[in-house]
């Protein structure tokens, strides 16, 4: 047993660097490599360290007496792991609405993506209006819906849409397919069966730079571009970053910013969660 106890030991924690060395390079055999490590570890290291009698270990006392203890201290490790990631948490995210008028759209992408069309009164304008919510991972609300209104008003047609694995719109089964690239291929989908000419992009944070990467692809399509919060459009300095602003620009302090947001949401559940998203791919939890 305490053979077992070591070579399964040494083999998980080697499998383990190796693993996350070919995931640093990319490559197709990191998720094996993963998988072989966590299955040696959970069913063969921690059965035989939680079986193996501590007279195995040593045999002086005071070396067992160690093992047990540190084995005790395992156990209740382990446990309160368990209760801190499998324990329901509420983050205080709003519950997916389903809109007045939502279609879904099926794309060759193998997208489904839920839009809303905002038609526009009076003398139609000639293009149509796209909003880009940011995130990734912002669905419709009803504040983007209210702050588009007034260009309904002026005869623009708005289009809506709960991007790739967000609100209405489909999930994918493996968390590395959100990519950027997919979603400029789902715009480009989206655009396509609108038949418009030109659009005219409006994004939002993560939307500006949707908007960039689907204007340097599609300059033809583009109309018009508004951007408003854009994000860091890498390579990005980021020493200026924490410098503070002159007070002649009379800046007041956000509401609520992304930090708070992050530090709210920071717990053990949700390191967890982004462990298993990005070593195996796979997405736990709620939709959001």
């Amino acid at each position: 047993m305490k053979k077992i106890l070591i070579i399964s030991g040494t083999f998980s924690l080697f499998t383990f660097l190796i693993g996350y060395y070919l995931q640093l390079r990319h490559s197709q055999f990191a998720d094996f490599t993963h998988f072989l490590c966590y299955a040696v570890f959970i069913l063969v290291f921690l059965p035989t360290f939680f079986i193996v009698k501590a007279g195995k270990i040593s045999a002086y006392k005071y070396k067992r007496n160690a093992f047990r203890l540190i084995r005790g201290a395992a156990f209740a490790g382990i446990l309160i792991l368990l209760c801190e990631v499998f324990w329901p948490g509420q983050y205080g995210s709003s519950p997916v609405h389903t809109w007045a008028g939502t279609k879904f759209l099926n794309l060759q992408t193998g997208s489904r993506i839920a839009y809303i069309l905002i038609p526009g009164k009076g003398v139609k304008k000639p293009y149509p209006i796209f909003y880009l919510e940011g995130g990734p991972g912002g669905p419709i609300d009803d504040v983007t819906i209210r702050m588009m209104m007034p260009l309904a008003e002026e005869g623009y047609d708005i289009y809506l849409y709960d991007q790739i694995g967000c609100g209405l719109s489909g999930r994918l089964q493996n968390i590395r397919d959100y990519t950027a690239d997919r979603h400029r291929q789902d715009l480009e989908e989206i655009v396509k069966k609108t038949r418009a000419e030109k659009v005219i992009l409006i994004g939002q944070s993560w939307g500006t730079i949707l908007g960039v990467l689907f204007a340097a692809d599609n300059p033809a399509k583009v109309e018009k571009m508004v951007f408003t919060g854009p994000g860091p459009i890498p390579p990005a300095p980021i020493e200026p970053i924490d410098l503070r602003a002159p007070d002649s620009l009379h800046l007041r302090a956000p509401y609520y910013t992304n930090r708070q947001q992050y530090e709210k949401a920071s717990n053990l559940r949700t390191k967890a969660m982004f462990y298993c998203a990005t070593t195996f791919g796979k997405k736990t939890g709620h939709r959001c």
